[in-house]
């Protein structure tokens, strides 16, 4: 009788499981569409108190000045707590209302030049995939082998040969 209800208890967390492993699937994708629409900016100044509309104002300067373009914002926001000790601005999260506006400051990132630099805002999952990936590049560059990480598969390329990076 025990038994019978042990393999059912187990059958069932199982099943939860794959219910669990799904929902965090689904989760993600949706995550990175809404993701898709934002970038993270680093580099710019910030003020003592904490100014959303100033902040939207001086990164649409930054873009009208290194590039020319003005693109549609629909928010910004800084990442983290603020601290007093804090020497370096906090990253601002910049969210815009068209893909192709996002689109057109990821491709001319690089004229955006020192102190500015931007990246993709990614979940929390990625950002430690990438970590391991870096990790892993580090050891075997210091191993003194030939390494590519390759993005589009989150593999890493050592010495010609391609792994996985669990």
């Amino acid at each position: 009788m025990q038994k019978e209800k042990i393999t059912k208890l187990k059958t069932e967390v199982s099943e939860l499981n794959k219910v669990v492993a799904e929902l965090k699937n689904q989760n993600e994708k949706l995550q990175n569409m809404v993701n898709l629409k934002n970038l993270i900016i680093s580099g710019v100044a910030e003020q003592r108190h904490e100014n959303h509309e100033k902040d939207q104002a001086q990164i649409l300067s930054i873009f009208k000045d290194k590039l020319g373009y003005e693109p549609a914002i629909d928010k910004v926001d800084r990442l983290g707590p603020r601290k007093e000790d804090q020497m370096k601005p906090r990253l601002l999260r910049v969210m815009f209302q068209l893909v192709r506006d996002r689109d057109f400051v990821w491709r001319n990132k690089k004229q955006l030049g020192h102190p500015y630099y931007a990246s993709a805002d990614l979940t929390p999952d990625q950002r430690a995939k990438i970590s391991k990936l870096r990790k892993h590049a580090k050891l075997a560059k210091a191993q003194d082998k030939d390494v590519e990480i390759v993005w589009k598969t989150n593999q890493l390329k050592i010495n010609g040969a391609l792994y996985n990076v669990e």
